[in-house]
């Protein structure tokens, strides 16, 4: 029996659809964030987890509970320190269901290689690495937290004090970048650092955005917590109770989320394109 061809034509369309791989999480537009929402004492399941793409849409709680999270380079993974009664690190999927498996034993402030394959975590005062593939855990700088990765993965910068360093993971080597800074974040390409630095009286710190070698730092607006867009020409900053969306010269200041009850903190942000 022949096939009539607008049938024929009907099946095949339905064949492209069906087989088109689907979107990868991070490819939402210009990506989405993963950010902490809420304080211990607040009501319900916090702090949260919470997934939103970029332009504040379809945002939903991942995990409750959750005080660090780091999304994979390419937004497959989330890295998060949970409560427990020791520091620990796990590992899950940022789109579907359950809390993964544990990754690291006491260990928190994790960050991702720029590949994806091995992360970066703090433990006992000293920054380590961790070897994804083969398992092995190294130090690598000692009295250090908060690391960052940069874009070429031969480094990372971290916080030592009130300052803020970079170490060449092959070597140790270590130097001073910028003083008085902490929540280093490095641009995509590599060239510049962001960082929070509180003012004066002020009752929040701010955002500032130097080239990578700690010069010409200016301000970019008031938060605690911030990420560089993919194309690195905004940063996302949490600032208390909402996200921000700027450009790294302070201009196109926009809202781009909040949590519905607008008294609970954000902060820990991240984005991945």
């Amino acid at each position: 029996m022949r096939v009539p061809a607008l049938l024929v034509a009907l099946l095949v369309a339905l064949l492209v659809v069906v087989e088109r791989p689907r979107a990868e999480p991070g490819s939402r537009g210009d990506g989405r964030f993963a950010v902490i929402v809420g304080e211990s004492g607040d009501s319900g399941p916090t702090p949260r987890l919470v997934l939103v793409d970029a332009d504040g849409k379809n945002s939903r709680v991942r995990l409750g509970w959750v005080y660090h999270a780091s999304l994979s380079p390419k937004g497959r993974l989330i890295a998060y320190q949970p409560r427990t009664t020791r520091p620990e690190i796990w590992v899950a999927p940022a789109d579907g269901r359950g809390t993964g498996r544990l990754l690291v034993r006491n260990g928190s402030d994790v960050d991702w290689s720029p590949n994806g394959d091995a992360i970066a975590f703090a433990r006992d005062g000293d920054v380590w690495i961790d070897d994804l593939h083969t398992g092995k855990q190294r130090p690598v700088v000692r009295d250090a937290s908060l690391p960052d990765w940069a874009p070429d993965g031969k480094k990372f910068a971290f916080v030592r004090g009130s300052d803020v360093w970079v170490v060449d993971v092959a070597t140790g080597a270590i130097r001073r970048v910028i003083r008085n800074a902490g929540s280093p974040r490095w641009s995509p390409d590599g060239g510049r650092l962001a960082f929070v630095r509180g003012r004066g009286l002020y009752p929040y710190p701010f955002v500032y955005v130097a080239r990578a070698d700690g010069t010409r730092a200016r301000r970019v607006a008031e938060g605690s917590s911030e990420a560089w867009s993919p194309d690195g020409i905004e940063l996302a900053i949490a600032e208390f109770s909402w996200i921000l969306r700027v450009r790294v010269d302070g201009t196109h200041r926009r809202a781009a989320w909040a949590p519905r009850n607008g008294s609970q903190a954000c902060r820990d942000i991240d984005w991945v394109g």
